[in-house]
């Protein structure tokens, strides 16, 4: 399994070092056809490498197939070890999803395979866990495996529309000249990629030891989507950035760009150029962004890889959507109801998952608080989420088109030219 791992980070730096240092080696204004171009070039990428997930986990290549049958194994599990703890009254969960024996019992944690045999819980445990991993054979493996990256591709690839509002903003209010904006994005995109792996690292340990984690995540995409829908009465302003503020105070930036340099020598004095400062915001804004969407993928699929790869993929493509929707952005006028839609669609799919999870607050609460929550989990198909994004883009691209008709010239978002601030 690590090989593919390997394997996988070896192929996006030879893309990354590719696209840097032989198709935009010189910098020079990306228009309108070349960016829809790549933008057409990194989507066919992502759809090739979905047919290899499909291979990948069907023929279980480096192991990747038995690490997905151990993910929903686990799942499985702990679905029925809680159903069995908790119908029969006597039991409880131990911290890693296993029915602790009852009070009394001559049953202990260590006990062997033979010692558990005449627990008919545990007979049932091992039939329910054996059926699920049974019923998936290697083509519906590998099936639910691409659905699952695909889903998950596109949900980070529609978020990231945000990122480009903002982006456009940035650039405008710096005047940042159009030929030096691949050279930020890049290093912006690189910097995403390192940022957002240690994050989906450290999302994947945290909901492996504790799962109803998920639930949290969920309420808070909910809540994220929700604040979504609000206008917003203020326009973003770069200026009241704490970020930048605290960047002018740890590196001394100067007022004017040294051509696609971030750093720059003024009488014997090293500063920054608001070229870097740029690309700080950048990196600061994907951070921000990433709090909502790497929550969202978890939401899609458990597996560590398939989070990883859908993330890679549509930031790899973020540059190329921005140098093509730029001139456009003033007209996807609704285009953010939807991100807000898909944000709380995805936030109610885990809150509904994980529900069985909250009826731990039964030991604090009433019994009938707690008495309608489902004992275990409830699968919400990947092809329901999927439908459902397809839909609301759809829905937020129709309107906006709609409105861009009825409203002509009507400002949506900043120009990306670079006028002066």
């Amino acid at each position: 399994m690590v090989t593919i791992w390997i394997v996988f980070i070896l192929f996006v730096l030879v893309m990354l070092a590719l696209d840097l240092g032989v198709f935009n080696r010189k910098a020079h204004v990306i228009s309108s056809r070349e960016a829809v171009r790549w933008v057409a070039f990194f989507v066919s990428l992502a759809l090739v490498f979905n047919v290899a997930v499909y291979f990948i986990y069907s023929k279980n290549w480096m192991g990747m197939g038995d690490q997905y049958r151990s993910i929903i194994q686990r799942d499985a599990t702990r679905r029925s070890a809680a159903m069995h703890a908790e119908s029969a009254g006597h039991g409880s969960a131990a911290p890693g999803g296993m029915a602790s024996p009852a009070p009394g019992s001559s049953e202990t944690p260590g006990a062997s395979p033979s010692a558990r045999e005449a627990n008919p819980a545990d007979e049932a445990d091992r039939a329910e866990v054996e059926s699920a991993v049974a019923k998936y054979s290697p083509h519906r493996l590998g099936m639910r495996a691409a659905g699952e990256f695909f889903a998950g591709w596109l949900t980070e690839y529609s978020l990231s529309v945000d990122n480009i509002f903002v982006i456009s903003l940035l650039f405008t209010f710096f005047s940042v000249p159009a030929k030096f904006q691949h050279r930020v994005l890049f290093w912006g995109i690189l910097g995403a990629l390192i940022f957002r792996g240690l994050m989906i690292g450290v999302g994947a340990e945290v909901v492996r030891h504790a799962e109803w984690v998920l639930l949290l995540f969920g309420a808070f995409l909910f809540i994220q989507g929700v604040k979504l829908l609000k206008p917003k009465d203020d326009e973003f302003d770069p200026e009241k950035s704490r970020i930048i503020r605290w960047t002018r105070k740890l590196v001394p930036v100067s007022t004017s760009y040294d051509g696609s340099n971030f750093f720059t020598r003024i009488d014997g004095r090293r500063f920054a150029t608001p070229l870097f400062l740029v690309l700080v915001v950048v990196e600061f804004t994907d951070v921000v962004f990433a709090v909502d969407s790497i929550p969202a993928i978890f939401g899609i699929t458990r597996d560590p890889f398939l989070i990883f790869t859908s993330n890679v993929f549509a930031i790899m493509g973020l540059r190329s959507l921005y140098f093509a929707l730029a001139s456009l952005l003033d007209k996807f006028h609704y285009l953010h109801y939807s991100l807000a839609v898909i944000l709380a669609g995805v936030g109610v799919k885990m809150l509904v998952e994980n529900a069985h999870h909250a009826r731990i607050l039964g030991k604090v609460l009433p019994d009938s608080a707690v008495a309608w929550l489902p004992e275990h989990a409830i699968h919400v198909p990947t092809a329901v989420s999927l439908g459902g994004i397809v839909i609301s883009l759809a829905a937020g691209m129709a309107a906006s088109l709609v409105y861009a008709e009825k409203h002509p010239g009507k400002p949506g978002a900043p120009a990306k030219d670079g006028s002066a601030h």
